[in-house]
């Protein structure tokens, strides 16, 4: 693409100037010599067949000599003289008739000045075709090739910091850990030095975040605790127990909201077997509804993750169809070039299309009839997965219910 401009310039240049200037030159060159030619042909019908004077003609690049009929038929035809030929046909009233000889080095003219004698004239192809033409459009590609070449040097060097910053931004938006110097040109240097210092930014406000969080829910836990400490010492009743079950709720929000803000943001990155982590999972969940099915072929498939954080995501997914499921729960693995696609469906109730994307909202709850959680299981597993620049996808199961398909990048 670097190079496109450059061919096409060039051509248009060499075209231009081709059709132009050296169509031009050769124009000229032709009726040069159509005007030589007529010269001694005026000069032979003015004294006739004076070797003399006809040698000294020869002075003007012509070989002149004579030819009877028999001779006629000795010439190669070409399309490339047809130009001068007209032009010789529009000046000389006398038949006439062109072609190459000696294998296209010269070219030879006849003049059928009378019925006994045909004038021939002998003449080199470079009075009517100019020889550095073909020097001159060989200098302009090898220049262009040249200086392309050289473009190409420089332009790589430049790309090669841009991918560099490319692979840096990717890494950090995938929560990778990640080396990165900015280098190559001083916009190049300046964009990534930018970079950094929102990396930076961007970092120091997620650990405020957490900090602040984490001191609210530590100021919040100490009433609750001196609450739960008084209910313990008073006589239980009706009350005390539904005070007891909203505070467990008040804590469990409380915790819930902190998860949902911490985003697992301070786990590193590991390389981690996803089929060992799914089998695991299932064997946590314990549920006989629900049936795995590998595509991929593969015993093991490591992935580069953070492993708590795909493990919750994975787990929240799972519980949410088997929360909802009636009677089977269907997840299959399968492997793309680039990915790992992730599928879990269910025969429950479903949700309707138009509320796909309310589903990854916090705090919200498509179905008031369920109780337990707030509605924060797929924005967090959201959260996760794209963090990890993978995405996550509703859609109507095959089996009645709904369809959730994660996939994931195969790291590099």
């Amino acid at each position: 693409m670097i190079l496109l401009p450059i061919v096409i310039i060039q051509i248009v240049t060499i075209t231009i100037f081709y059709e132009r200037h050296w169509g031009s030159v050769s124009n000229n060159m032709e009726n040069i010599v159509v005007q030589e030619i007529n010269t001694i042909v005026n000069i032979y019908n003015l004294y006739g067949d004076n070797r003399g004077i006809l040698s000294n003609l020869n002075k003007l690049g012509f070989d002149i000599s004579f030819a009877n009929n028999s001779e006629y038929q000795g010439m190669i035809k070409d399309r490339s003289l047809l130009s001068l030929r007209r032009k010789i046909d529009k000046e000389i009233y006398y038949k006439s008739d062109i072609g190459y000889i000696e294998k296209f080095s010269k070219i030879r003219v006849q003049v059928h000045v009378n019925n006994k004698n045909i004038l021939q004239l002998d003449f080199s192809t470079g009075k009517i075709k100019n020889p550095t033409t073909y020097i001159f459009i060989l200098w302009i590609l090898t220049t262009s090739i040249l200086f392309g070449l050289i473009s190409l040097f420089f332009m790589k060097n430049q790309v090669k910091s841009i991918v560099k910053l490319n692979k840096a931004a990717r890494d950090f938006g995938q929560g990778r850990l990640f080396y990165f110097k900015p280098s190559g040109a001083n916009e190049i240097i300046s964009l990534g030095l930018s970079f950094l210092k929102m990396r930076k930014r961007i970092l120091k406000q997620i650990k405020n975040r957490t900090e602040m969080l984490a001191h609210i829910a530590h100021d919040l836990r100490t009433p609750i605790t001196r609450i739960k400490l008084q209910l313990s010492l008073m006589n239980k009743n009706n009350y005390t127990e539904a005070i007891n079950i909203n505070m467990k709720k008040i804590e469990d929000m409380i915790n819930s909201y902190l998860t949902f803000a911490k985003e697992e943001g301070n786990e590193d990155n590991k390389s981690f077997d996803i089929i060992k982590m799914i089998k695991n999972t299932l064997k946590l969940l314990n549920d006989n509804r629900i049936v795995f099915t590998n595509n991929t072929n593969q015993n093991k498939l490591f992935l580069t993750i953070r492993v708590n954080a795909i493990e919750r995501a994975l787990t929240n997914v799972i519980d949410n169809s088997i929360k909802f499921c009636y009677k089977k729960v269907s997840i299959s693995l399968s492997k793309a070039s680039e990915e790992t696609i992730l599928t879990i469906e269910d025969d429950g109730p479903g949700i309707e299309q138009k509320e796909y994307k309310k589903a990854f909202e916090p705090f919200k709850k498509l179905d008031s009839k369920v109780k337990q959680g707030f509605g924060l299981g797929l924005a967090i597993s959201k959260n996760i997965i794209n963090t990890h620049g993978g995405t996550i996808l509703l859609a109507k199961s095959h089996l009645g219910g709904l369809k959730v398909i994660i996939k994931l990048p195969i790291g590099d």
